[in-house]
């Protein structure tokens, strides 16, 4: 019995990581897509600032979405 729980647990807490990775997933992207949407409408010479930051914010989410992936995988 105590076995059967245990073994319960560890499904939960796997099914739990997972669906935390498959939100940081999601988030990425859709942050991701906002951000691509924002840059194609700044204007390439007077907006370099703005340009310089949601291209950070790119670069920053494009990482997240690949560390959710390897330890998406990992579970």
């Amino acid at each position: 019995m105590k076995k059967l729980i245990s073994n319960a647990k560890i499904v939960v807490s796997k099914a739990i990581q997972e669906a935390a990775c498959r939100v940081q997933i999601a988030r990425a992207v859709f942050v991701y897509t906002v951000a691509e949407a924002r840059l194609k409408k700044l204007h390439p010479v007077r907006d370099v600032r703005q340009r310089e930051q949601i291209c950070y914010t790119i670069r920053s989410n494009r990482f997240a979405y690949e560390l959710a992936c390897k330890k998406l995988d990992t579970i």
